[in-house]
Order: C-alpha cells, then structure tokens, then sequence
C-alpha cells in the first residue's frame, strides 16, 4: 500500500496467467480502499484474462479487460487517461460499464514485431538466462507470440 500511495497511479495493469489469478486478486483487494477512494481503473491482460474475460471482469475491482495483444491498447488507453476523455472504445478491451454490462470492444491489427525495439539485454542478470534441458545448460530467454 505504501508504494501505491507513493506512486500515485492514474492506472492500475497486471498481466495474468491461471496460476497467478488468485494472488492478483489478493494484491489488489489488498490496495481496494486506495483503489475505491481515488477511482483508479484497473486493467488486466495476459492469457487468462484473454481466454476468460467474464471471470476476470466479474471480479469487483477490475473496470476492463485486454484480450490480446496489449502493446498499442495501452497506449490509446494511456493516452484517452491523460487527456480525460472516455477509453471505452480502445480496441482489444472489454470495458465494465457503471450499469455493470460490458463493452466488448474489437480486436485490432496484429502489432508487427520488426517495429518494436529490440530487448535490452543488460536488464537482466545473466544467471537468469541460464536453464538446464535435457541434462545440457543453455542460454535461453522466453519470448512469447502467436
């Protein structure tokens, strides 16, 4: 709670698979009094939330949904926040209303990978990048796509 506070978010985002589902959760009713009191949206992507939608947004504290890809979603999303207008268009989202019925917004093109900039490696401590398989060590870093 005190690095939220600190931090002052005007948006919330996680990024979700199954078996993170349930400590999310606990992370954000754990912030749900700062989150009621200042009325930060909470966004959630990632594979569960693209593959279950209903039951993410079921859940109280999540105002929207990314189903697919996130990269330019959150940055419209960003960008609708900081200029004060309505993000209930952004493709990729389904947005909780105040009725409580959701907008299922479209899907939008595929991001073209050649466009986004190459990953700095140096972020990373390179004992991370080392996994054994097969009885062999490799350097590996996991990459998803579709």
């Amino acid at each position: 709670m005190e690095q939220v506070v600190r931090y002052d978010p005007d948006l919330i985002t996680m990024s979700s698979t199954e078996d993170m589902w349930e400590l999310e959760v606990t992370l954000l009713e754990s912030i749900e009094s700062y989150i009621e009191e200042k009325k930060v949206p909470i966004i959630i992507g990632g594979v569960f939330p693209t593959f279950a939608p209903e039951i993410c947004l079921g859940h109280r504290l999540i105002s929207m949904v990314c189903v697919g890809e996130g990269e330019n979603t959150l940055l419209e999303l960003c960008r609708c926040i900081e200029e004060g207008i309505s993000y209930n268009d952004v493709t990729n989202t389904w947005v909780k209303q105040k009725d409580g019925s959701v907008r299922r917004n479209p899907i939008s093109k595929p991001v073209d990978i050649n466009n986004m900039p190459l990953i700095n490696m140096s972020l990373f401590d390179l004992a991370r990048l080392y996994r054994l398989m097969a009885g062999r060590i490799y350097k590996m870093f996991p990459v998803e796509t579709h």
